[in-house]
């Protein structure tokens, strides 16, 4: 019976002493193998880019900053809503591999990335790169990601704490990327207004940024309290909703209207300048319908947003 419990205390420490040594073994190995996924984030997000171009489908978008960095624009065109800037940023710096997608399920990714595969061309002032990737039908908050800089290796990529697949945004259009936004930026790098009435000429003025400082051609006594709180009106000014031309000749026909002032803005960066006909609406009572360029588009933009931009000239004056 004593050598019986002695066998049985043998096995038992033989076989912890296998345990041990099996996990001494295995868990540098578990532990390199984890260490082995690749880095896939880009540290400073969208904040570090210069440059960043995206293609669904055959259709290719580049995203751009201003200047000031204060913007960034889809196509040389559009300003681009912050909601997604905040989603590209949150993505780019935070993205990661959770693990190697299995061989069984490489052949579906092939094909995933043929027919809905999203290729994106990042590029900073040290570096640039690239690469793609498609939604992961076996997990609706990751994606597949595949990168020529890393092999020919297909990833399953997900961003910790994020509920959804963040790629989806580069399948909108650039039309669903835009802001409301008509003068984008701050107020501080409006370059000149020009404001021309139809019928009043003599209230017309023109305000523009010389030697450091704001005028007002031919005001010499400048009030510029009212002036700066003029500037602060164009501060983010943004559209009601855009319309098509059919439905902006609608609204001149029905309306009668008649074009009241042109409103032309430079800015620092000439990307964000726009220049306004203004036309009035008679039977839409709180709204005036403007045309844009150089987008050349039609909008609605609620009076009291253009109102406060409507002044006569006589306004800076000091008295």
């Amino acid at each position: 019976m004593g050598q019986i419990k002695r066998v049985k205390i043998l096995s038992v420490v033989f076989l912890v002493l296998l345990l041990a040594t099996a996990a001494a073994y295995l868990l540098p190995l578990l532990k390199e193998k984890r260490q082995a996924l690749p880095d896939i984030a880009l540290s400073d997000g969208l904040a570090g880019l210069d440059e960043l171009d995206f293609q669904f489908k055959g259709k290719k978008h580049e995203l751009k900053p201003t200047q000031t960095g204060e913007e960034w624009y889809i196509d040389n065109a559009y300003p681009v809503k912050d909601q997604f800037l905040a989603l590209i940023q949150t993505g780019f710096s935070r993205l990661k591999v959770k693990r190697v997608l299995s061989k069984e399920f490489i052949t579906q990714a092939d094909s995933l990335f043929t027919a809905d595969g999203i290729v994106l061309n990042w590029k900073s002032a040290e570096n640039k790169g690239s690469f793609s990737v498609v939604s992961n039908p076996n997990d609706p908050n990751s994606s597949y990601y595949r990168s020529s800089a890393l092999g020919k290796e297909t990833y399953v990529a997900f961003v910790p704490g994020f509920t959804g697949d963040i790629s989806n945004i580069f399948r909108l259009e650039a039309g669903e990327w835009r802001k409301k936004t008509l003068i984008a930026g701050s107020s501080r790098n409006i370059q000149s207004i020009q404001l021309q009435y139809s019928n009043q000429h003599s209230e017309s003025f023109i305000l523009s940024f010389i030697n450091g400082d704001y005028q007002v051609i031919d005001i010499p006594k400048l009030d510029s309290t009212k002036l700066y709180t003029y500037l602060e009106h164009y501060e983010q000014l943004s559209v009601d909703k855009y319309v098509s031309l059919a439905k902006a000749d609608s609204l001149k026909l029905v309306n009668k209207t008649d074009l009241i002032a042109q409103l032309d803005v430079k800015m620092l960066d000439a990307r964000a300048s726009r220049s306004l006909d203004i036309y009035n609406l008679n039977k839409e009572p709180g709204f005036a319908l403007i045309y844009i360029r150089p987008n050349n588009e039609w909008a609605l933009i609620k009076t009291q947003r253009l109102f406060p931009l409507m002044v006569k000239k006589a306004y800076f004056v000091k008295k």
